[in-house]
């Protein structure tokens, strides 16, 4: 059920059943010269929408501008700053929180926004989670169903922007937004800026538009039967937290 198409009446008369809210939250960011601005958003809010359908729970309007500082030399990136967008999640967690809501779940489906995530959900734990009245989560859709992924394509072994796994999620879901003859004439070397090795990260560098297109992996492995598959995955996976979204299920104790 889409929480925007509801009147304030009969979310009210839901509130009873204390049903999980997922809020999708994205990117407006550059993906190469073959997938739109709006990938990230897109592939978070279709697979809430349909875990949605397929649990009954609450689908919030998504959100499309988070931290994308990233890609900040590319025209038509639009990124909030991490103080921002960490200020937006609590809003919109405060929001539902006063309206009754018990239960949230921010799906993320994009990578930059998981460290201002995690750190935020602490925030709101240490406001809301101390007698465990109220649940908040996060996660990524692609990380939640990785390992079903991996099964299917490269998903993630050779990067993860752009790439084989969002190409073929993009044909599946928007096929007339995925440019397939612009695809053939780019060398797809992975130029990694970001670590995380041996339990440290570091920073080596951004990637400038003036030399980068924008990609990590190699798109042309891309199909939309690989795309149908991988949506499907994904949908189960967060279907199946959803309907499972009480302490026991994170490994937390104590009731639901």
């Amino acid at each position: 059920m889409l929480l925007n198409e509801m009147t304030w009446m009969e979310i009210r008369e839901l509130l009873p059943q204390n049903p999980v809210v997922i809020q999708p939250v994205g990117s407006t960011e550059q993906h190469g010269p073959h997938l739109p601005l709006q990938t990230d958003i897109l592939s978070a809010y279709e697979v809430a929408r349909a875990a949605g359908e397929r649990t009954g729970c609450l689908v919030a309007p998504p959100l499309p501008y988070v931290y994308s500082e990233t890609w900040q030399t590319f025209p038509g990136t639009i990124s909030f700053k991490p103080q921002t967008f960490m200020n937006c999640v609590s809003d919109i967690a405060e929001s539902l929180v006063r309206g009754g809501f018990r239960k949230i779940f921010f799906l993320n489906g994009h990578n930059g926004n998981l460290a201002p995530l995690q750190t935020m959900i602490f925030q709101l734990l240490e406001r809301y989670g101390r007698e465990g009245e109220v649940l908040i989560g996060a996660g990524s859709y692609f990380m939640i169903a990785q390992e079903a992924c991996a099964a299917i394509g490269d998903s993630f072994s050779d990067g993860t922007h752009a790439n084989e796994f969002e190409t073929s999620m993009v044909m599946q879901m928007r096929p007339d937004l995925v440019h397939v003859d612009r695809l053939g004439d780019w060398v797809y070397e992975p130029e990694f800026f970001l670590s995380f090795r041996e339990g440290m990260t570091s920073v080596h560098k951004l990637p400038d538009s003036s030399r980068h297109i924008g990609v990590f992996g190699d798109p042309r492995r891309a199909s939309q039967d690989k795309g149908r598959r991988y949506f499907e995955a994904c949908v189960a996976r967060v279907a199946e937290v959803v309907e499972n979204f009480d302490p026991e299920y994170f490994g937390l104790g104590g009731g639901s």
